[in-house]
């Protein structure tokens, strides 16, 4: 599956939620996942997975819930440099959250799988994290 952000009302990640809308609970089972979030020019950064902002600026505060099983991979392509891979964007002068950080949300988890890393829209790895069956991530 393929998920791409959209800047055409309220800009937001890929698979997820915009402004201070919420989406509930997000579950990739056994998938293959290319998600890309949008980038505002290290202004305002969406995350691949997560939750978005609207035009106005608002953004949301609570992450969805997101379970990711049962062997699947998931390529992250965060907006920009600081939002988060999975979890929070980023807005320049604003405390969002975002760690450059994978945060499936609270009661969230990824288990048996691995999430791949991105920067931007590109094909340039950051980081690999695989998780085991019990949710402990290991960076590769």
């Amino acid at each position: 599956m393929i998920a791409k952000a959209s800047q055409m009302i309220a800009t937001s990640p890929g698979i997820g939620s915009t402004s201070t809308n919420r989406c509930g609970q997000i579950t990739i089972d056994n998938a293959t996942v290319h998600a890309y979030g949008e980038g505002g020019g290290n202004v305002i950064e969406y995350p691949a997975i997560g939750t978005g902002i609207a035009n106005s600026g608002s953004y949301g505060t609570t992450l969805p819930t997101v379970l990711i099983r049962n062997n699947s991979e998931i390529h992250a392509h965060r907006g920009g440099n600081s939002a988060d891979y999975i979890g929070y964007p980023f807005v320049l002068d604003s405390s969002t959250g975002a760690a450059s950080a994978i945060n499936p949300g609270a009661g969230g988890s990824i288990t048996g799988s691995t999430v791949y890393c991105y920067t931007g829209s590109g094909n340039t790895v950051d980081k690999t994290v695989i998780y085991d069956a019990s949710g402990e991530g290991k960076e590769q």
